[in-house]
């Protein structure tokens, strides 16, 4: 009975050990995930990663998802220089890698397939800078900005350590594109105002 209970015990803690290590690893967006634009304004983001509980990333990649009736992609993921990736495992998600074809390819509402990683590990030593893109602002409303494993052609992530495939936990964001405030626009309207009594006087 004894060591029928002490195997149990074994077993349940060893399937804690490996829930917990597939879930060691983050992604996420900064400097602000909840932002606010105008129309036409620009959302800045970072993109950031650690996985330094299982060694790093060996390979992998991730989809970004907006909403393009409200956000345009700027089409500008650059990777961060000092992330040392692989470029024979790094993609910046602006394309369809080799055939235009596959699916899951990048369009409006996705970018697919921002993937890094080396046989050393990236973001292994705690919060690492991956790299940077923006949005800008095209209609009024709401765009929920998320991340899920890519599908093809980079495929989900894996870690240096051999516990792969590896769960990783994705934050979210939220850009908001309002009205230019009121007081704008009455500025800008008095400014006209003064602009034109200003050319009536120089005519007379």
């Amino acid at each position: 009975m004894n060591s029928k209970l002490l195997k149990t015990c074994s077993a349940m803690a060893l399937f804690g050990a490996m829930t917990v290590n597939t879930q060691a690893a983050s992604i996420w967006l900064e400097p602000e995930p909840n932002v606010d634009i105008n129309v036409g304004g620009v959302a800045p983001y970072e993109l950031w990663a650690d996985a330094s509980d299982v060694g790093g990333f060996l390979a992998g990649g991730l989809d970004l998802f907006y909403d393009s009736t409200v956000l345009t992609y700027d089409d500008n993921f650059a990777f961060d220089p000092g992330l040392g990736n692989d470029p024979a495992f790094s993609r910046t998600g602006d394309n369809c890698f080799v055939d235009p074809s596959i699916a899951g390819c990048s369009g409006p509402g996705e970018i697919n397939g921002i993937a890094f990683g080396n046989f050393n590990g990236l973001a292994d030593t705690g919060p690492t800078l991956v790299g940077s893109l923006s949005f800008t602002g095209l209609a009024l409303g709401v765009s929920p900005l998320t991340m899920d494993d890519n599908d093809t052609p980079a495929g989900e992530w894996f870690a240096t350590d051999g516990s792969g495939p590896l769960g990783v936990d994705y934050g979210t964001g939220q850009v908001t594109v309002v009205p230019v405030p009121a007081a704008v626009w009455l500025m800008t309207g008095g400014l006209g105002m003064l602009l034109g009594f200003a050319r009536k006087r120089k005519a007379a």
